[in-house]
């Protein structure tokens, strides 16, 4: 597996794709990826960030990110922030509950919220500017997003690592679907 990303200092950045996006050592059961969707299956007990699947993009300018996220009903999923393993955010949900998980330097906090329940996809957004990375969840195309952040990470200043992150605490294997990925450099 390739695990090697572009250098932000030496290469330059082009625009991101899902394509883009590799896995960051633990993969899942079994995925299927079109140029357009990414499918993947997760064993029962996956473990929650870091320690589970990651799907990361490295970008050096700001821009604004979304995509639909659909997962099975008992399966955590949504966007990730990383530096290391000791250093990211991660915030997902679960069809019932809204996690953020917290780590700085291996310091972790994680915080469970109950969420309206969620039939369906999800829409997932982030955006990277000068003041940091928000992140946000879009309930409809009407909606403007509810937001969270800014967040700011070691190394946030050239260039982030960014994606999803899937975990199943369930004891069925369970299917995490993520389309209409959209990237745009904001000027």
């Amino acid at each position: 597996m390739d695990k090697t990303f572009p250098n932000p200092y030496t290469e330059p950045m082009k625009r991101i794709t899902l394509a883009d996006f590799q896995w960051l050592e633990i993969q899942p059961t079994s995925t299927k990826r079109t140029r357009l969707t990414l499918s993947a299956s997760l064993a029962h007990n996956t473990d929650e960030p870091p320690a589970g699947p990651l799907l990361l993009a490295v970008s050096d300018e700001y821009f604004d990110f979304s995509c639909s996220v659909t997962s099975s009903e008992n399966m955590e999923a949504g966007l990730v922030l990383y530096h290391t393993d000791a250093t990211f955010l991660a915030i997902g949900q679960t069809s019932t509950t809204l996690f953020t998980t917290l780590s700085i330097m291996g310091w972790k906090n994680r915080i469970e919220i109950p969420f309206p329940k969620v039939d369906g996809s999800r829409t997932w957004l982030m955006r990277r500017r000068e003041e940091g990375v928000f992140i946000g969840i879009q309930e409809s195309e009407a909606d403007e997003g509810h937001w969270m952040g800014p967040f700011q990470l070691p190394g946030l200043k050239h260039s982030v690592s960014f994606g999803w992150y899937m975990s199943n605490q369930s004891n069925n294997e369970g299917i995490v679907t993520i389309e209409a990925v959209s990237y745009r450099r904001h000027q």
